[in-house]
């Protein structure tokens, strides 16, 4: 029962005991200052905290990125360990090789070697 001229709120219990509270409205006030503030900290907890759905969202995002770094770096692996593989046991490939980058020719070929000329200065390029 709530007694409007001295805000006064009288309570009774099972017992017939009568417990009166006061009504106070700055702790009521401060009452709901703290369940908005514990509110807040807990909306921002979930969205941006350390485990937040911000932080989910980037962590998702570089997962992806590395996944298709590691997709990369696998596959230039496999090039590398075919290309090994070639020169270990490829007579060709070696042979390849050391034509076109060490300029190398077998006894009996003849080797043209065609130069471009400025004609401007009359001199190699």
């Amino acid at each position: 029962m709530l007694n409007r001229k001295n805000k006064l709120r009288t309570y009774t219990l099972s017992a017939g005991t009568k417990l009166k509270y006061e009504k106070n409205p700055l702790r009521d006030k401060v009452k709901k200052l703290l369940s908005a503030l514990i509110v807040l900290g807990l909306v921002y907890y979930f969205l941006a905290g350390n485990r937040g759905l911000i932080r989910l969202v980037q962590m998702k995002t570089e997962k992806h990125r590395l996944m298709k770094e590691v997709a990369k770096i696998e596959e230039d692996n496999g090039r590398s360990i075919e290309a090994i593989r070639s020169l270990k046991y490829d007579l060709r490939s070696i042979e390849r090789i050391a034509r076109e980058d060490l300029g190398l020719v077998k006894k009996g070929e003849v080797v043209f070697r065609f130069v471009n000329i400025n004609p401007e200065t009359g001199r190699e390029k």
